[in-house]
């Protein structure tokens, strides 16, 4: 009788365990640090790469939107808003939480942890190179017809980032540092 009571109060701590960890942590945006932003923008669009990169096969699969071309200040503003862990219902998780820069800005785990804790259906896919994948090709499954629509659709995952886009409008536009950033990307 003392074992099955026993191993009735472990289940029980273990359960109450599980769920406390599964609420994830909740950090106020005004603990998070401000990005230090350079005084110039990094020189992200005329990098000396390769010559294999100025191939007419590449170049012909680079899937960038002509209306929509890299910019060192357009590059700036997504590498921001790209570590923000305020882009996030808790204030916990980023993109970068998951897309890892020293893993090809991928998750080495099977399945992602979201911003409350829960798990992800699968790992972050890399996206090193991604200006180059297969237009309509983006996620696991490929839901995603350019790279435009699927920046959205994790901040928008109920176990991602949890967010809405009304939501997420609002914490953009509450942050000093971000109006300037768009002004500088978009005019």
């Amino acid at each position: 009788m003392y074992k099955a009571l026993g191993l009735a109060a472990l289940f029980i701590w273990l359960f109450s365990v599980t769920v406390a960890l599964a609420q994830g942590p909740t950090e106020s945006a005004d603990t998070l640090p401000t990005p230090i932003l350079p005084t110039t923008a990094y020189n992200y669009t005329n990098i000396a790469l390769p010559d294999y990169f100025n191939s007419p096969q590449l170049l012909a699969a680079d899937n960038t939107p002509g209306n929509n071309p890299l910019t060192n200040a357009g590059a700036t503003l997504g590498r921001v808003l790209f570590y923000d862990k305020r882009l996030s219902a808790n204030n916990t998780v980023a993109c970068a939480s998951c897309h890892h820069q020293a893993n090809g800005f991928s998750d080495t785990n099977r399945l992602s942890l979201g911003f409350a804790g829960g798990l992800t259906g699968r790992n972050s896919m890399g996206l090193a190179n991604a200006r180059y994948y297969q237009n309509g090709a983006f996620f696991w499954d490929e839901r995603a017809a350019s790279l435009e629509i699927q920046t959205l659709r994790p901040i928008q995952d109920s176990v991602e980032m949890g967010l809405t886009l009304d939501e997420l409008v609002a914490k953009v536009a509450a942050e000093s540092y971000y109006p300037p950033l768009f002004e500088q990307a978009f005019g």
